[in-house]
């Protein structure tokens, strides 16, 4: 009996660290400035300022950016500690850039990684890989809506999250590519012509309004 007490006396213990830790590994991030949105005063008192910001993406495509938008993203929406296993290097994401929304195993022409290449760090292309077959397909995820599949090379680690470098090779080659003609994207102008529209606006029914 004394056995039994002192395992149940562990189990619950050992419940409690988990669950305690589970629960601080995903802790809200402080401070909590939508706390401090929905607390603020809402009497404005002396010189009134109206402030604008937004998310705006970059005219060309930016690696850096794309990779950590997607490692924030994932971050936020995987929970720890399943993070651990999506933040995971299994290898590099690679693509068709004929086949980006592939959601079926097909015999790929030319293969590239988020960075644009279409070799390996050995110098042999990608597709040089798959025919020895080196490669894995990744069939899409049932959890994303119309996710698509890509190829993994699982003897080069591109040094990030696989699943991170597949967005940004997604980013690259369909945002700033395939699915715009100009091969830029207009977010950053279009945004500031609202905004500086809207200032505009502004200054004219408020002109003490900075």
């Amino acid at each position: 009996m004394p056995i039994i007490l002192g395992l149940l006396i562990i189990l619950v213990v050992a419940g409690l660290f988990i669950f305690g830790l589970i629960k601080y590994k995903n802790r809200l991030p402080l401070p909590d400035y939508y706390e401090y949105y929905k607390k603020q005063d809402k009497v404005p008192v002396g010189k009134v300022g109206v402030f604008a910001t937004s998310l705006i993406m970059p005219e060309e495509h930016i690696h850096e950016f794309w990779h950590n938008i997607a490692y924030k993203i994932f971050k936020q929406v995987v929970p720890w500690p399943f993070r651990l296993l999506a933040f995971k290097d299994n290898g590099v994401a690679l693509m068709d850039t004929e086949h980006l929304h592939a959601r079926e195993p097909f015999v790929p022409t030319r293969l590239v990684d988020a960075r644009g290449n279409d070799h390996a760090p050995d110098g042999f292309p990608y597709v040089q890989k798959y025919k020895e077959g080196k490669l894995v397909w990744v069939p899409p995820s049932k959890f994303i809506y119309l996710d698509h599949g890509y190829f993994r090379y699982e003897d080069y680690h591109f040094g990030g999250p696989t699943i991170v470098s597949k967005m940004a090779n997604y980013s690259r080659h369909f945002y700033y590519d395939q699915g715009i003609v100009q091969k830029k994207c207009p977010h950053w102008k279009g945004v500031f012509d609202v905004i500086d529209n809207t200032f505009e606006r502004l200054k004219q029914n408020y002109p003490k309004v900075k």
